[in-house]
């Protein structure tokens, strides 16, 4: 799996999300983050972001059981993989 791959599941993501179709965005982006998973880490940063743009979505569905899961697990791989100094993060 190629990183094109990904970022055209991700993209494809973002355009069901903004039509208001998150169960398909959920699908999707629960796709990127198993591929991420698989070809970049478990503490990857890209990873992180996929799974806090997963946790919005969870949100805007009312989803908020797994809502609170990706946002925790978006805050974990930022808070391993990322300097204190970088601006993304944790603060």
């Amino acid at each position: 799996m190629d990183a094109s791959t990904v970022q055209q599941i991700l993209d494809s993501a973002a355009r069901a999300a903004s039509s208001d179709d998150y169960a398909s965005a959920e699908s999707l982006l629960r796709e990127a983050a198993r591929l991420q998973e698989t070809t970049l880490g478990s503490e990857h940063p890209d990873l992180a972001s996929t799974f806090n743009n997963l946790a919005i979505v969870c949100e805007r569905a009312n989803n908020l059981l797994d809502a609170g899961k990706f946002y925790r697990q978006a805050l974990w791989i930022a808070s391993a993989s990322l300097d204190a100094d970088d601006p993304l993060g944790p603060h």
